[in-house]
Order: C-alpha cells, then structure tokens, then sequence
C-alpha cells in the first residue's frame, strides 16, 4: 500500500499537464495501463484547435463546436474550453513547446473539419501528439512518479462511500498494489474500441468511465462518441457489452 497526495489515472497530454501544474511539494502519481508511448495521445496524429489567430475569436470557436457537435455539446463547457485554449496554447508555446511557424515565426495555423477560421496547431507536421507528451514528460518534476503496465480496476471510497481515496490496480506481472490519496484524478480518456472499426488507440477502452460508473450510476448516459484522431468519420452504434481489459 502506497500512501500519496495526489493520483492520476492516465497518462495522456490531460493528465500530463495537470502533473505540470501541480505544486511541487505534492508528492503525485501517474498510473497508466499500457506504454507512454501506447495512448490517443502520443499517436494523434491531429494538431490543437485555438483561436489565436488575428480576426478569430473564441466565440466563433465555440459556435463552430456547437455545430459540429449538432447541437448537443455541453455549451457551458464548450464555451470554457474554447474561452480557455487560447491561453493555453500560448503557454505552452511560450514555455518551449515547439509548434509549427511560418516564416515569420508565427503559429502555422491550418483549417480543418468544421473550423470557419485556421485555427489547427500543429507541431512535427502530423506528430502533433508525440511531440506535446514529450514535451510535458520532460518538464515533470522529481515529486512526480510514473507507474506503467499498471491497470486500475477498483476506485477506494471512504466509510460514508461519498469521496474517493484511492485506487486498486494490477501490474502485468499479476501482483496488486494499492494506492491511496486525498486526490484523485481520471483522466483516461475515450472508448473507441467498443466500436468494431475506429481510428483510436488500442488502449481506449473506456476503463476510466466504467470505473466511475460502478461508483456513481447516476453519471450521465453519453449516446454520441467521437473517434477522431485526425479525420471525421462516422458510424452506426454497435452494441458493446463489455469493455477490453
């Protein structure tokens, strides 16, 4: 058993840059199933949408996501992630991640899917993914650890069951281990291989939503997914009675 402050679930750009943002006297845990380097997003192939370039405005971001999705976004939270990207692009460029530049050394920005302005980010051309993970990994600081090949199959809850304080997981080698901490974070990312043909990584599995629905069933149903890396595509539901483990 292993006591910490903080655990995350995932170890995807999310996750990666939550541990960047943590406090440094926090001692934090990456727990990820697979490889690094076997996630959505170390293989995304896809660059960042933000409205960073001139004339453009979060606001048209968030109405091009509005109908992309056909109505059926979360608008509170598409219109603070949209509010939000471009403060986080600039950061991160800022900060030494390196994005594509046209020859004035500005951000080459592409337009892509339903975006009406260029607002796509892209770093390595197609290997915007690898290189944004590389780029957080390298700035994790000595306070935060990471556990691969370590699957999490049970959240801990307290003796009232209202508040998680740690997780359950098996290493490939079969032995358990458990973890526990006031914080604890998903960040698992999507379950494209429910469907039978998808363009995600073998490793999206909906682990992390089914570890949160065992706790609290009342989460709400998501009838609408997307499996986009790099390209739009569409397909009927298939049933899926079971998740790969």
């Amino acid at each position: 058993m292993k006591q910490l402050d903080v655990i995350i679930v995932g170890s995807g750009i999310a996750a990666l840059q939550l541990a960047n943002k943590l406090a440094k006297s926090l001692n934090v845990i990456i727990l990820t199933k697979k490889e690094l380097t076997a996630g959505n997003s170390y293989l995304a192939q896809g660059g960042v949408a933000a409205a960073v370039a001139p004339g453009d405005d979060p606001y048209l971001h968030y109405l091009d996501t509005i109908e992309a999705g056909a109505h059926h976004n979360n608008s509170e939270a598409v219109l603070e992630i949209t509010k939000k990207a471009p403060e986080l692009i600039k950061g991160l460029w800022e900060s030494g991640c390196r994005f594509d530049e046209d020859g004035d050394g500005k951000l080459l920005l592409g337009m892509e899917g339903a975006h009406s302005e260029k607002r796509i980010v892209h770093s390595g051309g197609d290997a915007t993914g690898k290189h944004m993970v590389d780029f957080l990994l390298s700035n994790l600081d000595a306070n935060i650890s990471i556990e691969q090949s370590t699957f999490v199959y049970e959240l801990i809850l307290d003796s009232d069951a209202t508040r998680c304080i740690g997780v359950k997981s098996k290493r490939m080698d079969g032995t358990n281990e458990t973890y526990l901490a006031p914080h604890v974070v998903l960040a698992t990312g999507g379950c494209g291989q429910v469907f039978a043909f998808t363009s995600n990584a073998e490793t999206a599995t909906g682990d992390g939503m089914a570890l949160a629905y065992r706790q609290v069933p009342s989460l709400p149903t998501w009838n609408l997914f997307s499996s986009i890396l790099h390209f739009f595509m569409w397909m009927e539901r298939r049933e899926a009675s079971y998740l790969k483990r």
